[in-house]
């Protein structure tokens, strides 16, 4: 409770009030009458949020050096409806809740400070997500064995390759 008492003011306006709470206002006249009363000032919940990142084969973009991550906003409560969405501290803000390339927003592997913002400029508390990469692979390839004779089809071609982390990377000829 917060009790504001009027005596001598003419402003019928109070403002920089906290909400969540009762206000008690009493205002007295010259002739000394009163009248109170007490008010209810709501306030919207907390912004809250979920959020992922899109999984390439347990990597946040496809490719090493990539820069086709997905950031997507979900379960978002408390607040003011509409919400706007930062990827960047909050330097910039989409109402898509899904950002990726088909939106416009390149997002290569680093890490993201995550932030919502409602209808009211309120915001919620940074939130970090980390878009990863896969490692990188390097591929050799060698003619191991010539073909013999013109139309045969007895020739090899050996690959080698290195991979750095789990992923299994098929092998294709054409």
């Amino acid at each position: 409770y917060f009790k504001w008492n009027l005596i001598s003011t003419h402003s019928s306006i109070f403002d920089n009030l906290f909400g969540d709470q009762y206000h008690e206002i009493t205002i007295t006249d010259t002739n000394s009458c009163s009248f109170s009363d007490s008010i209810f000032l709501s306030e919207p919940d907390a912004i809250t949020f979920s959020a992922n990142v899109t999984s390439y084969n347990t990597f946040g973009v496809s490719c090493q050096g990539s820069d086709d991550g997905e950031i997507i906003f979900s379960n978002v409560v408390g607040g003011t409806p509409n919400f706007e969405f930062s990827i960047d501290n909050g330097s910039s803000y989409s109402t898509d809740s899904i950002l990726n390339n088909t939106n416009g927003y390149s997002i290569p592997a680093n890490s993201y400070n995550l932030i919502v913002r409602d209808a009211n400029s309120c915001t919620t508390n940074v939130v970090t997500v980390v878009v990863d990469e896969p490692g990188p692979f390097v591929v050799d390839a060698v003619a191991t064995l010539g073909v013999s004779c013109f139309g045969e089809n007895d020739g090899a071609i050996t690959v080698n390759y290195m991979q750095l982390d789990s992923v299994f990377y098929g092998l294709s000829m054409t």
